[in-house]
């Protein structure tokens, strides 16, 4: 592919430079957290871990159990996770107390107004707190600092060049700098794996200057999987994006918002884990059962369009058999924002409020708009909605305005290459690299005319073409001479072309 044909479809500044270190950011605020840890580690204190109830706040402390074990230091426990909550569980509390904690690091939580009586209650109890977040909080931030030991990195976004962080990897720039500085000792690769999956899990922008270190500190230098990522690996893939969106981060997220952590708590007390570990067939029986039954709640909900705009509400009866459904309104957001290819919200009528999602295919950045008439929080194309009972007429006007605007702004879902620009396997190699770092922002695909077509093999799942490209495609529909297929490049188990669409 010539170099100018390339600059004109992608961003190039993304690849230059190669930067694989893990950023070294030394506020105030992590030094205080690193002397603490240090003191702790010296003196042999007990440490508890906690994170909080969603796949970024369990690999948040899972870097920490990566780093702890990476030095030998054993003196830890992991919390055990009980009743989903958005804020530090109460629950804390006893568990600290019961596992004799003197120090306890809180991660991807903490800073709200609403984790103040729980932050109080462990003060109480003489217990030693550490907090490590990366939310946006009106509790504030000066006040905390004085109070406890805490790292917000958004509050401290300067200090990132204004990039945003997953809370795994706000975990994992604290434990850079307690290794490097305090411990001298290198930093845990599999803690950068952790972190990493949490960039993807989060949805937190990947093609920043931060963003791409990491993914290039433990993709481009191949480390290895932990053994927990490791045993749901069961398609053999590497370390990437497809691997974290499609086989590790789901069915995480599954036990969180299903609310079965009998098994994700065991395999956390394990100190080997193996593929054919019963709890892991257990989690992701889990994931594909809710799968299944979020498709299936897709059609049950009422729909209205506004323009571009799809409303959906669904209302959830006191006693309904599957109630933890509502926890997966983001899924039937994607679900049918993909079958209608437009915005939607999805809404579930709960007993003193409605509570739902907001997605959009095009990711354009919603919440902005959002925020200004109802409880919305997460990323701009992508958000939880909460509205109270007696607003949902208000919300409703304001969704019918919005619809108006935005029915003639429908931007293009990926960015289109023509498969002529593509001679060798390098060129491949080069677009799907581009596409790891996309996880927030529009892939790219290419756009096939199939002039020559032939039939490699099939399988139960799959076909693989020859359709004049370096490499095959993978496809779910049959293809012809004179097909247009839209495929990505992307790395699974190595490059491969997975169709996107057939037009």
């Amino acid at each position: 592919m010539d170099s100018s044909i390339l600059e004109t479809y992608l961003d190039c500044n993304i690849f230059q430079p190669t930067n694989v270190d893990i950023p070294y950011i030394k506020t105030k605020s992590i030094v205080s957290i690193c002397e603490e840890l240090h003191f702790a580690i010296l003196t042999g204190a007990r440490v508890m871990l906690y994170g909080d109830y969603d796949a970024d706040g369990l690999f948040s402390m899972l870097v920490w159990k990566e780093v702890f074990d990476c030095i030998g230091y054993s003196n830890y426990f992991l919390y055990q996770y009980t009743k989903r909550t958005h804020h530090i569980s109460p629950f804390i509390v006893q568990q600290a107390i019961h596992g004799n904690a003197e120090y306890i690091i809180i991660c991807d939580t903490g800073c709200s107004v609403e984790d103040q009586n729980v932050l109080t209650s462990l003060k109480q109890y003489g217990l030693n707190i550490i907090v490590i977040d990366h939310h946006s909080s009106k509790y504030d931030y000066d006040a905390l600092q004085r109070e406890i030991n805490v790292f917000n990195s958004f509050e401290e976004q300067d200090a990132l060049n204004g990039d945003a962080v997953s809370g795994a990897y706000a975990a994992l720039l604290v434990a850079n700098v307690l290794c490097l500085d305090f411990l001298h000792k290198p930093l845990a690769n599999n803690a950068k794996c952790y972190a990493l999956a949490s960039m993807y899990s989060d949805v937190v922008d990947l093609s920043t200057k931060i963003g791409v270190a990491l993914y290039n500190n433990v993709v481009l230098q191949k480390l290895s999987m932990p053994a927990f990522m490791r045993a749901f690996n069961r398609y053999n893939y590497r370390i990437g994006k497809r691997f974290f969106q499609y086989i590790f981060n789901p069915p995480i997220n599954a036990c969180f918002r299903s609310e079965h952590f009998e098994d994700l708590n065991f395999l956390l007390s394990q100190k080997v884990i193996y593929k054919k570990e019963k709890c892991i067939e257990n989690i992701l029986e889990l994931h594909q059962f809710y799968s299944k039954l979020a498709a299936t709640y897709s059609f049950k909900f009422t729909q209205e369009r506004f323009g571009n705009l799809l409303y959906c509400v669904y209302n959830l009866e006191e006693g309904e058999k599957f109630v933890h459904i509502r926890n997966f309104s983001g899924l039937i957001a994607n679900n049918i924002a993909s079958a209608e290819n437009c915005a939607v919200v999805v809404l579930f009528k709960m007993k003193n409020n409605y509570q739902g999602s907001f997605r959009d295919p095009f990711k354009r950045n919603f919440l902005s708009f959002f925020e200004l008439f109802c409880n919305a929080g997460g990323h701009p194309p992508a958000f939880g909605i909460t509205v109270p009972l007696d607003k949902i007429d208000f919300f409703k006007k304001n969704l019918i305005e919005m619809g108006a605007r935005t029915s003639d702004n429908k931007d293009e879902k990926y960015i289109y290459i023509p498969s002529e620009c593509i001679e060798t396997i390098s060129d491949l190699q080069i677009v799907a690299l581009y596409n790891e770092y996309m996880n927030t922002n529009k892939s790219v695909v290419l756009k096939v005319i199939c002039k020559k077509v032939s039939l490699i093999k099939s399988t139960s799942f799959y076909k693989y073409y020859n359709v004049d490209l370096p490499l095959q495609v993978t496809c779910v529909s049959p293809l012809m001479r004179g097909s247009i297929l839209l495929v990505e490049p992307c790395i699974c188990k190595d490059i491969q072309l997975k169709e996107v669409a057939l037009l």
